[in-house]
């Protein structure tokens, strides 16, 4: 089945395809778009039209009308209502978007509003509907993590996933606003198509996947730690203080020298695989590869920043990651700190592990989530890695990309997308426990209410957990004990990365 989206030429619609394709991909789709500028060039074998930014009669067909805005303006951003639709899990929710059209008073029903609830964001006419925000190009602003990108490209230097770099309102991180505008066209489209052809036009989702994974960045106390974790601590309770929070900050200053001097092993991965294995679950392990010759790397960056341990020379951690290979857990590659930019320290990387371990390394997750939009991707996929899980916020849990499904992003200097698969990751334990100061209960709510929209939607995400803080330094893993009985409860299925149905195919 095909539906043709109508353009007029000269236009760049590189992204435009782009878009429609990941469409398909994370709506199941079951046809094909044909864009094209010439209504000679019409192939849809189903009668439906999308015209994006161009006037046309499109006799005998049926008609979506999407105003083109391709204009990023941060401070146009206004939110719409899409309760009167019959998908219900539009109910309720309103999704952000930049820029809008001023609605006509032709006749047609308002289901979809702008927030005030005075002006109509969509209209349907019998078989003929009517928008006023472009969908498709603020699926591409979110997908594409377009401020971040801007700012990169601006100040020469990314965010590295830091979500206060970013004057987006953090709450609309909350939700994943692709899905949420995915399943307005899908509801669209469905109630302008003929409906001999509603029940086959997109196919059965399947139930939610979660990828389980353990950044391994210390199997032991070290310096390294001990210094960061009172610096963290430090600062934070002077911000503490500065706010006239003085039982805050003297919890914070005690904490910082109560792990200079505790104890605790950090090697708690027989404790992981307990665990997971109760639920039938398995997991991925992100190991970090010690390069011994610096190269790019400032020596004294190196030893603050990247892990201390080494793979290659620690007989003991070689023999449990191929005892977790054995039983169907992964492991892949903790990218070192500067390797985000550069393919040289990457592919050795890369080719170490696989030595190690004695098998292919196809996924990754950068060490700090050092992530540049503009190369990055490419250092990766050059390595022969085919997953990728960097993309979450160091200091804000939920949907960076807005997005609760995998997705292969986009190249803006090729125009095209990447050939890596992004396993969003939308939680993380430091970032609700350090960052964002949550409790255990508290932090329970916000994985519940993210992990509930991934549900909504049969996606997939990854979460975070590193395998050190299940020991008595953290005590993090009573929530993530809490996350993995949760998955099970609802339907969903605990994964490696390797493992997502992607793979499986």
């Amino acid at each position: 089945m095909i539906i043709d989206v109508l353009v007029n030429d000269g236009q760049d619609n590189a992204w435009l395809s782009y878009i429609l394709d990941t469409f398909t991909s994370i709506s199941c789709a079951n046809f094909e778009f044909n864009v094209c500028s010439n209504e000679n060039e019409f192939a849809s074998d189903i009668g439906v039209v999308v015209s994006y930014g161009v006037k046309t009669a499109a006799s005998g067909r049926r008609l979506l009308e999407i105003p083109r805005i391709n204009l990023y303006d941060k401070d146009a951003l206004y939110y719409v209502s899409a309760n009167a639709l019959s998908d219900d899990r539009l109910y309720g929710i309103k999704v952000p978007v930049h820029g809008r059209t001023v609605s006509s008073r032709e006749s047609g029903k308002a289901l979809i509003k702008f927030e005030d609830g005075t002006a109509a964001a969509m209209q349907i006419n019998d078989c003929n509907a009517k928008m006023y925000f472009d969908i498709l190009y603020n699926a591409f602003l979110h997908i594409c993590c377009f401020e971040e990108y801007c700012y990169e490209e601006k100040n020469h230097v990314p965010t590295h996933s830091l979500a206060k770099k970013v004057t987006a309102d953090k709450a609309n991180y909350n939700i994943p606003v692709i899905n949420y505008l995915y399943a307005i066209l899908e509801d669209l489209i469905t109630g302008i198509a003929d409906k001999s052809n509603n029940e086959i036009l997109f196919g059965d989702r399947d139930s939610f996947e979660i990828c389980l994974s353990h950044d391994v960045d210390y199997i032991e106390k070290t310096p390294q730690l001990v210094l960061k974790n009172l610096a963290f601590q430090t600062y934070k309770a002077l911000a503490d203080l500065m706010h006239l929070r003085v039982n805050e900050s003297l919890r914070k200053l005690k904490r910082g020298l109560r792990f200079v001097f505790s104890g605790g092993s950090y090697w708690q991965f027989e404790y992981i695989q307990q665990i997971e294995e109760s639920y039938g679950f398995r997991s991925t392990f992100f190991i970090y590869v010690k390069e011994h010759s610096s190269g790019k790397s400032h020596p004294i960056r190196k030893w603050l920043f990247d892990p201390s341990y080494d793979v290659c020379r620690n007989q003991k951690l070689r023999n449990k990651l191929r005892e977790l290979i054995e039983k169907g857990w992964e492991v892949g590659l903790h990218g070192s700190f500067d390797s985000f930019n550069s393919t040289d320290m990457f592919s050795g990387e890369v080719k170490k592990l696989a030595e190690t371990i004695g098998m292919p390394v196809i996924s990754t997750r950068q060490h700090w989530l050092r992530l540049s939009f503009g190369n990055t991707w490419k250092v990766q996929q050059d390595s022969g890695i085919r997953i990728d899980s960097t993309l979450g916020f160091n200091d804000v849990h939920g949907f960076r990309a807005g997005v609760a499904s995998p997705f292969y992003p986009y190249d803006f200097y090729s125009k095209k997308r990447h050939n890596i698969l992004e396993i969003p990751m939308v939680l993380m334990d430091g970032t609700l426990f350090d960052h964002e100061q949550l409790g255990d209960e508290d932090a329970m709510d916000a994985c519940i209410s993210v992990l509930g929209e991934v549900k909504k939607f049969g996606g997939c995400v990854a979460i975070n957990w590193h395998q050190r803080t299940a020991s008595e330094d953290y005590g993090w893993y009573h929530v993530y004990e809490g996350i993995l009985r949760w998955i099970k409860m609802n339907g969903g299925t605990g994964i490696a990365l390797k493992d997502h149905r992607t793979q499986r195919k």
